[in-house]
């Protein structure tokens, strides 16, 4: 009869509906941030705010709930627009895709509102708060494994080298672009392989030094950045995949040619070299600068509080593989060195790095053993160590090289 209280049942019917019903919102959203942006930070971002309605019964009436979700919809619908014509018109190679990462939070306003109907504050505010504290790692994570594509030009760093263009494909045929900078007496020849984040030129100036010394050098854009395609970041699941690739054609362009061949891998670039090393004929030596020894530790300390207990529950209940398609907060490349090798290592990193902690570079060279050589920086920036302290870097460089020339 009209005007009759709903039972339990109806209410629970309402709500299930009204979940499915953001589910489908979030899927039509993920697919107009896939037409539009770059990158993406996921589809389970844009679905998981219908997933926290779960966790409550609405009490009140249609007609309010129906303009609170009407209101809502509409500012998720306008934060997602908003965040993405600059990259869609090219107005600049900064995208503004941090609009769309932060307008999924507006779904946790709707759980703060119905919260405000019950009594008690502390039960008002553990409502509140609780879906946050549950969804802002979920956020993160995905906004630490979706990056926006950026590209920097030569003359952006200095680089007056010559230069060819490169394009391979990685795993589940991603077109990955890269380049070539051969040297006209060539004594060897390095592979690059940048941070997240970051791009296939960005590193360059630190490998003037080699340059300088006669070595060719190959970089190439990982997989979702720069000019690469791709749509996710595994922090070194597929990425090592990818350096096997890549290390593949520089084998190609070296081939017949007596040389040192180096792998050169910064942060998270050195963890899927690191994991790649099984895989590559005709290594002469692995450097690497301000990379570390176990991901979820560095993931930890991106969560101050609840970090040490979020991270374990987000690979534990898989939301990494739900986020990027793999368990990418379980990556531990220090458990990928295997001590009876004798491939010389180089390891750099800067004593106050506020990402990765020195701690990492100290783990991974005992790991490594007395093949290793740890060079600590001065500074307090994360891999800009050829910035702060160039004089140590280079010379580290410089003995590097001769070390691996020699055997």
């Amino acid at each position: 009869m009209p005007g009759e209280p709903q039972t339990r049942d109806e209410r629970s019917a309402k709500t299930r509906t009204l979940a499915v019903a953001l589910v489908i919102v979030g899927l039509i959203l993920w697919a107009l941030e896939l037409r539009l942006a770059p990158t993406s930070v996921g589809v389970f971002v844009f679905v998981a705010p219908a997933f926290l309605v779960l966790l409550f019964e609405p009490r009140e009436r249609r007609k309010s709930i129906a303009l609170r979700l009407l209101l809502l919809a509409g500012i998720f619908t306008v934060g997602c627009v908003f965040a993405t014509p600059g990259m869609a018109l090219r107005w600049s190679r900064v995208p503004a895709i941090v609009g769309i990462q932060m307008s999924v939070v507006l779904p946790l306003l709707w759980i703060t509102m119905l919260s405000e109907r019950c009594v008690r504050r502390s039960v008002r505010v553990g409502i509140a708060v609780l879906p946050v504290v549950v969804f802002l790692p979920i956020l993160m994570c995905s906004m630490a494994l979706h990056r926006a594509q950026g590209v920097v030009t030569r003359e952006d760093r200095d680089i007056e080298w010559s230069v060819e263009e490169l394009d391979f494909y990685g795993p589940g045929d991603t077109r990955l672009v890269g380049r070539w900078f051969p040297h006209p007496n060539p004594t060897g020849a390095v592979l690059l392989v940048h941070g997240i984040g970051a791009e296939k030129l960005q590193f360059l100036p630190s490998l003037r030094p080699l340059h300088d010394r006669g070595y060719e050098i190959m970089t190439f854009d990982q997989r979702n950045h720069g000019e690469s395609d791709g749509l996710t970041t595994t922090l070194g699941v597929i990425e090592q995949e990818d350096v096997v690739r890549a290390w593949n054609v520089l084998l190609e362009m070296t081939a017949g040619r007596r040389v040192t061949r180096l792998l050169f891998g910064i942060s998270i670039g050195g963890t899927a070299a690191q994991l790649a090393l099984p895989k590559l004929d005709k290594l002469d030596g692995l450097i690497l600068d301000s990379t570390l020894a176990d991901v979820a530790d560095v993931a930890a300390r991106r969560l101050p509080v609840i970090g040490g207990l979020a991270v374990p529950m987000l690979h534990g209940l898989g939301i990494d593989v739900l986020v990027c398609g793999q368990a990418a907060l379980g990556v531990r490349p220090i458990d990928a060195i295997r001590a009876n090798d004798t491939l010389p290592v180089l390891i750099l990193h800067c004593r106050n790095d506020p990402l990765i902690p020195f701690e990492h570079a100290r783990r991974l060279a005992a790991r490594y053993g007395p093949r290793a050589t740890l060079v600590p920086l001065a500074g307090h920036g994360h891999a800009i160590g050829f910035y702060e302290d160039p004089t140590t870097y280079e010379n580290a460089l410089a003995s590097f090289v001769t070390r691996t020339s020699q055997r």
